[in-house]
């Protein structure tokens, strides 16, 4: 048989089992070591001799029956840590109930040396003795932990119970949709579900808190349990709602969301929505990456949700997803990306309005920019055209001048930057207003001319009248060639003058020109078949007889310049 001495680690071991044996047999064998170390201990007391002595040296008798108590329960820990806490106190003289409990463990320890009291007391016990006490506490720390995650087990499997049942209680079943709406619009936070059948499969009906629908097919379990009779038990309604739950879940999954999201998180995201609870700030990565900031206020069950329940816990988050399928994410964009569009918008499509103090002080703008200033106290507006300031005609602009009196005797350059976008807006829409409006008349009637009457003029407006001198008077007056120009322009102003409705009725008008003496332009005619004129006669007095031609003056018939 083995040596104890050369097997202190072994031997420490085995001491070990001893104590934590859980068996009927170990318990009582363990009681029966301590009962017996604890006679031993008092036997002094018991002798009529000795007893007054003993009386005061032997003091860890109640230790003893503590000890004895507690090697009762059934744990085999707690025998371990009353033996730990037992040889933790006192001490070791031969006689010490150190000692004797020590002694007696040892000797119960099978497959060793037997060895004398005296050895084991001076070469066995002092050796031991801190090698046990280092290995009933590594044991006992060991099976605390072990007994620490147990029980955190059990108390995960219980709030998972516990879960399991609220999520089950969270599913509302329902024989027709009429019902599960209604349920819905009253009990927002619950999921209210029907079924309906096709000619092959089932369908679960959902409708969401905001009184949406959404109708999923059954999964191979729930089709299952539904093709069972209608008048089912309630281990069976369990299962069905379990599979509700697990349909559910697996169609809300599909809304990427991401809660207090780091930096890292938000490389390359695309189709997902991020919530940081401290901002409020719920984001849309759209299927480019790029971000659109939604207004979580637009939505109040959700932003409610968000402000009064814990997204890391699962059925929260689950709801809040539930919550996220109505949330628009269709042209989402942020305030700021509204105010720059706004302010492009304004920029590209109104005018520029400058106000200055000091007109001759301002540096050129661009071409078309409206400049308001103010000379002798009024209001005064000008557009940059060609180089060069030039005033603009207000006086039609009833709603400009009204805004111009609400701004009061202030300097143009300490309008209120408001007042100025007004401004602006405004000289935008009146400058593009049309100056006239083209009003309808009636057309009036032209008066009828009788061309018959002027044959005369015709004549002359075709070029072929000739002056011809019936007697001898005229005869004389002819043959001067520079006869008076004066009085021949004069006739012809007469002649035109009469008839003033001729020429209103080719669109012209009778000018004041024609009726003061001018010097008639000669136009010259061409005519084909002229000849010239025959050589003078030798006899003055001698007459034209018809058919001869006339000087080229005499032809002249044309229009006076305008």
């Amino acid at each position: 048989m083995a040596k104890i001495i050369n097997n202190l680690e072994k031997f420490t071991q085995g001491l070990i089992d001893l104590i934590s044996d859980n068996s009927e047999a170990g318990k009582k064998k363990l009681e029966e070591l301590f009962a017996k170390a604890h006679a031993d201990y008092d036997e002094p007391k018991q002798s009529y001799v000795w007893r007054w002595i003993y009386q005061y040296s032997r003091q860890r008798s109640d230790n003893f029956n503590k000890a004895e108590t507690d090697l009762k329960l059934p744990d085999p820990l707690l025998r371990l840590q009353t033996l730990l806490v037992f040889i933790s106190g006192g001490n070791w003289t031969s006689t010490s109930a150190n000692t004797r409990l020590l002694l007696g463990l040892i000797k119960a320890v099978p497959g060793y040396d037997k060895e004398t009291d005296e050895y084991l007391r001076t070469r066995i016990i002092d050796a031991l003795t801190p090698l046990l006490k280092e290995q009933i506490t590594l044991v006992v720390k060991t099976q605390q932990n072990e007994i620490a995650v147990k029980a955190a087990r059990q108390r995960e499997l219980d709030l998972i119970n516990q879960r399991k049942e609220k999520e089950l209680d969270e599913i509302a079943l329902f024989d027709k949709e009429d019902d599960a709406r209604a349920f819905a619009a009253k009990k927002t936070e619950k999921y209210a579900v029907y079924f309906v059948k096709n000619k092959t499969s089932w369908y679960m009906g959902w409708y969401d808190s905001t009184g949406k629908k959404e109708l999923l097919l059954a999964n191979k379990e729930l089709q299952t349990l539904l093709a069972k009779s209608l008048n089912v038990d309630d281990k069976t309604i369990a299962k069905i709602k379990a599979q509700c739950r697990i349909l559910l879940e697996s169609f809300l999954d599909k809304i990427n969301l991401l809660i207090n999201p780091e930096p890292k998180e938000l490389e390359g995201l695309a189709s997902a929505f991020t919530l940081d609870e401290k901002t409020e700030a719920l984001t849309w990565y759209d299927s480019l990456g790029r971000t659109h900031a939604i207004d979580l206020k637009k939505y109040p069950m959700a932003y409610e949700c968000s402000k009064t329940r814990d997204l890391s816990d699962e059925n929260n988050a689950l709801f809040f997803k539930s919550l996220l399928l109505r949330v628009s994410t269709r042209h989402a964009v942020d305030n700021e990306k509204q105010k720059s569009l706004l302010q492009l918008m304004q920029k590209r499509f109104s005018c520029e309005l400058l106000f200055t103090n000091e007109l001759p002080r301002l540096p050129a703008p661009r071409l078309g920019a409206y400049i308001l200033t103010r000379e002798k106290s009024l209001w005064v507006l000008y557009q940059w055209q060609d180089g060069a300031a030039k005033a603009v005609n207000t006086d039609a602009w009833e709603e400009y001048h009204t805004m111009l009196d609400t701004l009061g005797n202030i300097e143009p350059e300490a309008v209120k930057a408001e007042d100025k976008e007004k401004l602006r807006g405004l000289i935008t829409k009146l400058s593009r207003m049309p100056a006239a409006v083209r009003v309808e008349e009636a057309v009036k009637p032209v008066s009828k001319i009788n061309v018959a009457q002027f044959a005369e003029l015709e004549k002359c407006l075709g070029g072929h009248v000739a002056k011809v001198k019936g007697n001898a008077k005229d005869e004389k007056e002819t043959t001067h060639q520079h006869a008076d120009k004066k009085a021949v322009a004069e006739k012809k102003k007469q002649l035109v003058s009469k008839f003033s409705a001729v020429a209103t009725l080719f669109g012209a008008q009778v000018i004041d020109e024609y009726r003061k003496p001018v010097n008639p332009v000669m136009n010259p005619v061409l005519i084909d078949d002229y000849l010239p004129p025959p050589p003078p006669v030798e006899n003055p007095d001698s007459m034209r007889s018809d058919g001869e031609w006339l000087d080229e003056e005499d032809y002249y018939c044309g229009n006076p310049t305008i």
